[in-house]
This record gives structure tokens, C-alpha cells and sequence, in this order.
């Protein structure tokens, strides 16, 4: 078990759920927003293949929340005792916050990502908009484009199955047509591209998430935020095309997990200097 109740301290406790991440920055960030706004909290990474006694083990613990990353955005749902109506949308969570005994699920990733985009001065409405991935992440990016009006999104994956799953699922939930999966990105044109996977990041650094040399587009956005400029994201800039990581939806997104937590109010100053501050470590 990592966490004992303790008489001694009052300090609330959180985490990060996931597969393989010990290279996640969610620590440093957390604490950097408990230091911020003066959160008498702890956060640490929980590594695990064991999801149900995962769970299990943080109910028995009264851990006050916690994250959750791939693989189990999805996974976690039947584990938890209600959903948010944003994360039954969404149909992924990645926030899970303890009300009145109960583990409840929500999702940070759609509000993360709309304000590090805003905090990029980039728009999304009325754009074409190619999705490389259909788990939680782009099912996130998925709930933003449809919120701001995008104009058509287009789904690509490498398992033409959950590319179908997903859009059939879009069209039911969000009663919204303008979304089609593509199975061959050769001689696309369109106004952005999401990266929604883990090509490209850590432990895939060797993998380029899309090839941009057959793409049209002038933006492309990658949620990998290790490393700060992917291989994707180089190939692009070399091509003219604006790039954006993943690192400022990463703090934007925790920043609103906190809000679910702790009720705190937090505005682009906070989101900056949080991001300067994690910057300084890789």
C-alpha cells in the first residue's frame, strides 16, 4: 500500500494511475500547484497492471482523488461509483475526485485542451481537424472541436476498427455528422492535425506519429509533451507549419483536475509560470 491514514499529518492525498509512467511530469506540476495556491497536498506517481486493486487499494487508503492515464481511461469507468455528465459524454476519464464517500469520475483533457489552445491564440472552429488516435485523448480532443464548432473532424488509426468505433460513437452521443474516419492520411488537406497517440514520445521516440511530407496542413498539434519538440513536431517547423506540444494542455489540464479538487480559480498567469517552471526541468 503507499498511503497509511495517518493522525499526524492532514494532508490530502493524490496521484497518477497509469501503465508506464515513470517519465510523467504530473508530480512536479501537482506540486508546483500546491505550493501556487498554498494546498496542503501530496502527489505521486502509481504505476500499475493491476488496475482493480489499484482501486481497491486507494478506496481502503481514502485517498482524496487522483488521475488517470493510458491505458486505463476507459478501463477505470466500471470501477467507479458515478460519472460526471462531462467524462459519460466523453466516455473517458482521466479526474476522479472523492464526493461524500464516492469515487466519481470526470475528465480534465476537453477544458485542458481548449485552454492551451487559447493560451496559444489558436481556433479551431470552422477547421478541418485530423486526429491521429481513437482512445480517451482523442475522444477529449474530439468533445473541444465539437464545443467550438469545428467544421468536419477527420479520424485516422492505425486499427481501422476503433477508428470506425469511434466515429459511429460521435455521431450517436453528440447527434453530430461532420466526422468521418480515414484510413490512408496520403494527400489530406486539411487546416490541423492532433496527434491523440503516444508515437513519438517517450519510449517511442523512434516512431514518427504521422508522415507530415504527405500531409497539407499549416498546424499541426502534438499532446506528447516528452519530448518538449517531437520528431513530428521537427519535421513540421522544417515545412513552415506551426507546431504546438503537449506540455501546456499537461499543466492546463492539472490546473483543472485541482479546480475539481480543491475549488481553486486560476487564470492564464498561473498556467505560464507553472509551464516556464516545468520547462526548466527537462
Amino acid at each position: 500500500m503507499y498511503w497509511r491514514r495517518s493522525k499526524i499529518s492532514d494532508m490530502k492525498q493524490y496521484g497518477l494511475i497509469g501503465g508506464e509512467i515513470a517519465n510523467s511530469l504530473s508530480p512536479q506540476i501537482h506540486n508546483l500547484i500546491y505550493r501556487r495556491f498554498g494546498i496542503a497536498a501530496q502527489y505521486q506517481l502509481l504505476p500499475t497492471t493491476a488496475l482493480l486493486d489499484r482501486v481497491a487499494e486507494l478506496r481502503a487508503a481514502g485517498v482524496a482523488g487522483f488521475n488517470v492515464t493510458m491505458p486505463y481511461k476507459r478501463a477505470i469507468i466500471p470501477l467507479l461509483d458515478d460519472l460526471t455528465p462531462r467524462a459519460r459524454l466523453i466516455d473517458s476519464v482521466n479526474t476522479v475526485v472523492l464526493r461524500n464517500g464516492k469515487y466519481v469520475g470526470d475528465n480534465s483533457d476537453s477544458q485542458g485542451f481548449g485552454e492551451a489552445l487559447a493560451h496559444n491564440r489558436i481556433a479551431l472552429a470552422n477547421k478541418i481537424v485530423l486526429i491521429n488516435g481513437a482512445g480517451g485523448a482523442a475522444s477529449a480532443v474530439i468533445d473541444h472541436l465539437i464545443d467550438v464548432g469545428a467544421k468536419m473532424i477527420l479520424i485516422y488509426n492505425r486499427t481501422r476498427a476503433h477508428t470506425n468505433q469511434l466515429m459511429i460513437r460521435v455521431k450517436q452521443t453528440y447527434r453530430w455528422q461532420n466526422v468521418m474516419s480515414v484510413f490512408d492520411y496520403h494527400g489530406l488537406v486539411v487546416d490541423a492535425i492532433v496527434n491523440a497517440t503516444p508515437l513519438g514520445g517517450s519510449g517511442h521516440s523512434d516512431s514518427a506519429a504521422l508522415d507530415l511530407n504527405v500531409i497539407t496542413t499549416s498546424l499541426y498539434i502534438d499532446l506528447i509533451y516528452r519530448p518538449l519538440v517531437t520528431e513530428t513536431m521537427q519535421i513540421g517547423q522544417a515545412r513552415g507549419i506551426k507546431t504546438l506540444g503537449g506540455l501546456d494542455m499537461l499543466v492546463y489540464q492539472a490546473l483543472q483536475a485541482n479546480a475539481l479538487w480543491h475549488d481553486i480559480s486560476y487564470d492564464a498567469t498561473d498556467a505560464k509560470e507553472i509551464i516556464d517552471h516545468v520547462k526548466a526541468l527537462l
